[in-house]
């Protein structure tokens, strides 16, 4: 660049000359053409040469801005250099989230949740199952009690109340596991976990 940068400067010096000159020449034919009409035409000549040397002479100003231009812009690229001064450390572990603290948290505020509800509807039942709710509600001792005898249906709700507690039990230990494989690691790879805990 800077080569072809001093080969524009020196031409268009050249053409600054050769405009100069034929800008004399002009004004000498100039001042013929007003005392001789033949001199007209090498006039309008050289008018033409002097039109074209500035036409090359504006060419070349144009590319010696763009040569400086791109001179300009390598300079900056060559100035724009970057150090890495520390290499980035990989992490060992995922930063997030934390799956162990989600679960534990989901698992805190679904027993809280069912403890809380458990709690209000003991309170809001009004229901009579005993001697002494009769006795708080009627505000009177009582003189005798007549025992529950359970029957057949009783029973049969004695047994679904317990094959739902079962399955209730075991949606929930299947939630976990649910949880724990999405949330936390998978399965398989806890249990091989617990097998090198317990073989070692």
């Amino acid at each position: 660049l800077d080569t072809q940068l001093k080969a524009t400067q020196a031409e268009a010096a050249s053409l600054r000359l050769r405009r100069g000159e034929l800008k004399y020449k002009l004004a000498e034919y100039d001042a013929y053409l007003q005392r001789a009409p033949a001199v007209e035409k090498e006039y309008q000549s050289i008018l033409r040469e002097y039109n074209t040397a500035q036409a090359k002479y504006q060419d070349l100003r144009l590319k010696q801005r763009e040569a400086e231009v791109s001179r300009n812009l390598e300079q900056e690229r060559k100035g724009e250099r970057f150090t890495l001064i520390e290499p980035p450390n990989i992490p060992l572990e995922p930063e997030s989230p934390n799956r162990l603290a989600i679960v534990l948290v989901s698992l805190v505020l679904a027993g809280a949740a069912g403890l809380a509800s458990g709690f209000v509807f003991e309170a809001s039942d009004k229901g009579v199952y005993n001697a002494s709710d009769l006795q708080r509600l009627v505000d009177a001792p009582m003189l005798v009690t007549i025992p529950y005898l359970t029957n057949g249906e009783d029973e049969a709700r004695a047994k679904r109340r317990v094959r739902a507690m079962v399955i209730s039990g075991l949606l929930l230990i299947l939630t976990f596991l649910v949880a724990a494989h999405f949330l936390f690691k998978p399965l398989d790879v806890i249990w091989f976990v617990l097998l090198n805990r317990i073989g070692g």
